[in-house]
């Protein structure tokens, strides 16, 4: 099928998620510069599955906001596919996420710099976390039901597009939950937001203030860029590849061949391209250009545009399991609670020496991370609903977030056809050191749950589900009951794939800017992180370019 040829731009963005409408609307501030974003999905904005908080997560599993991607069997998992939501639609997983801003230790982008050998660490990222969000002030009373008092509104003070606001009311056990991480000496004094909080934090969400409606990137970027005649959107296409040629003996990207109702075009970009596509679209459509590894590529017939190694691999997530303990009577039910509720817990360990190069530079910061007092190795959070086979009833469900996993997988293509979803393997539980950490955290649980005030919400005699009493069996419930929560992330990685200007070792005119670049997983929920990396692109792209901008 011969591509029809459209008109040149001065730079292309490839996916309209969390990152690539962070780009587009930034640089599309200058007005001299002509932008294409082109977008798989739709604009869904207006879908109630979409802007209703209190329908969050309605939408995962449904095509029409959803990849549907899912991996192979995971062996450590008992063999279990585990299914993988990522938004489809304008925004991106920021359309369809748990609205959670999460924050990550200074400690962690720290090991960004020494990990990749870039200049990427907290004092060059932290500005960028203010950067993309305006929080709202919560009120007095607030900030004392929430016990608040460590966050520091110097720190909060932004002015950017993604609205970020406190809970207004009060949800069973928030006191509770609060006072039993103080009773065991995890008492927060920080604000999230300088690097160096631990212990219990009611967290933000993207949900505006005044309207109650989910902000993201699809309408706090998107509708302000849409405005500007250099910015075109085409939606609802399907990338086939990059236009890869030879210059001066170097693989150089061109542009972008596309699909739409089943035509095929071709665009070109005078100036560089931008992969915006996420953890597991932005390799693919790598792979399916001739960029990666050679014995992938040659694998599915597809010839080699430029060697470059990494792409695809280095594949980190979160998983958690949880058990559910039955509350006393007098708690109210949590199926009426419209959020989760998110805190943070330290867990010391004792770690071995690993073997290769770069498991010893993930594995001096992991260990550090273990046996410090002042970082987080756990999130645990309350959740509506019991674990896997509980029966009817009041529950509390506790959950074990491994933050820091030492294994990684991989999300190659499958196939030479676009159309085909990429093989994707987490092998979660690969390095044998994940589950014994995780093990002990799940342990920890039931502390949490014997500690008062919490304790005292417990029916002492009342029923927990899975019952853990030992570490063996710990580790079985891993193994049987834990899941992704959502965070996939390290396929283009910072170090390996792309230089410290986000470009594409071994070709040119090609960046990445999502999620993939992500070297070391941070706690908790990563799209702040996202965020954060995106606005500094931009900055980046603007200063290699020579880009005038207003913000």
């Amino acid at each position: 099928m011969v591509a029809q040829e459209l008109c040149d731009y001065n730079l292309i963005v490839v996916g309209a998620g969390t990152a690539g409408y962070v780009i587009a609307n930034r640089l599309s501030e200058d007005p001299n510069l002509s932008i294409l974003v082109l977008e798989a999905g739709d604009d869904h904005s207006n879908d109630e599955e979409i802007y209703a908080p209190g329908l969050a997560g309605s939408a995962l599993g449904d095509s029409h906001f959803d990849w549907q991607y899912a991996s192979q069997p995971e062996r450590q998992l008992n063999n279990r596919v585990i299914n993988h939501p990522r938004g489809r639609l304008l925004g991106g997983t920021s359309a369809i996420n748990s609205f959670a801003l999460i924050y990550p230790s200074a400690a962690e982008i720290d090991a960004w710099a020494q990990v990749c050998n870039e200049n990427w660490d907290w004092q060059t990222l932290a500005p960028y976390f203010r950067k993309f969000q305006s929080i709202v002030t919560p009120s007095q009373n607030v900030k004392k039901a929430l016990n608040l008092a460590h966050s520091d509104e110097t720190i909060q003070e932004c002015k950017g597009p993604i609205q970020a606001s406190f809970p207004i009311r009060i949800k069973p056990l928030q006191e509770e939950w609060d006072e039993t991480f103080r009773n065991l000496g995890l008492h927060n004094t920080n604000d999230p937001l300088d690097g160096h909080a631990l212990g219990g934090h009611t967290s933000t969400c993207n949900i505006t203030a005044d309207k109650h409606e989910r902000s993201h990137a699809g309408t706090a970027y998107l509708e302000p860029a849409l405005t500007r005649s250099n910015l075109t959107l085409i939606t609802k296409v399907s990338v086939k590849k990059l236009i890869v040629e030879q210059y001066n003996a170097t693989p150089t990207v061109r542009g972008v061949v596309y699909l739409q109702d089943n035509v095929s075009y071709e665009a070109r970009a005078k100036m560089e391209v931008v992969l915006a596509a996420g953890t597991f679209n932005t390799p693919k459509i790598m792979e399916l250009s001739g960029i990666g590894d050679p014995q992938i590529l040659e694998k599915y017939g597809i010839a080699v545009s430029a060697a470059v190694s990494g792409v695809g691999e280095s594949l980190q997530d979160h998983i958690r399991p949880g058990i559910s303990f039955e509350l006393t009577d007098d708690v109210p039910s949590f199926g009426s609670m419209p959020q989760e509720l998110k805190a943070l817990l330290d867990e010391r360990l004792k770690i071995d020496e690993l073997s290769s190069e770069s498991e010893r530079k993930r594995y001096a910061f992991i260990r550090k991370t273990i046996e410090s007092p002042t970082e987080a190795t756990a999130v645990n959070f309350l959740s509506r609903k019991p674990v896997v086979g509980a029966p009817e009833g009041n529950y509390l469900t506790l959950n074990a977030i491994l933050s820091h996993p030492l294994s990684t997988g991989s999300s190659h293509i499958s196939s030479s056809d676009p159309k085909a979803k990429p093989e994707i393997r987490f092998e979660y539980y690969s390095h044998p050191l994940d589950l014994e950490v995780h093990a002990r955290q799940v342990q920890v649980l039931k502390k949490i749950a014997q500690t008062e005030p919490l304790a005292s919400c417990i029916k002492s005699s009342g029923k927990q589900l899975p019952l853990v009493d030992n570490v063996e069996s710990a580790k079985e419930l891993c193994r049987a009951y834990s899941t992704t929560n959502y965070h996939p992330c390290g396929t283009c990685a910072l170090g390996e794939v792309v230089d410290g200007r986000l470009r594409v070792k071994g070709i040119r005119n090609l960046r990445v800017v999502d999620a993939s670049v992500i070297p070391i997983i941070p706690r908790g929920n990563i799209i702040t992180t996202v965020y954060a990396v995106a606005e500094r692109a931009a900055d980046i792209i603007s200063d290699d370019l020579n880009i005038s901008r207003q913000t």
